[in-house]
């Protein structure tokens, strides 16, 4: 019973650690994904930037699409 016991406390725990693993990973790219889409709705407004916060791979996603949309402003504006 003790071995039982074990796995199955192995099991819930791993669970749990699954679990906040994934939800710390879809998080950023579902904040994201609705960011983009605010932005792709907004009837062409150029001035809209993706708030950065973070210092991951979401974060420089950010950076970069916004270093991106102050470019392409500023050719349209040229």
């Amino acid at each position: 019973i003790g071995m039982l016991l074990t796995c199955v406390l192995l099991t819930v725990i791993i669970g749990i650690i699954s679990t906040i693993i994934s939800k710390s990973i879809t998080k950023p790219i579902n904040n994201m994904k609705e960011q983009l889409k605010e932005i792709s709705e907004g009837h062409g407004d150029l001035s809209i930037r993706i708030p950065v916060d973070s210092k991951d791979e979401i974060g420089d996603m950010a950076v970069y699409f916004n270093s991106f949309m102050i470019k392409l402003e500023s050719l349209i504006k040229e």
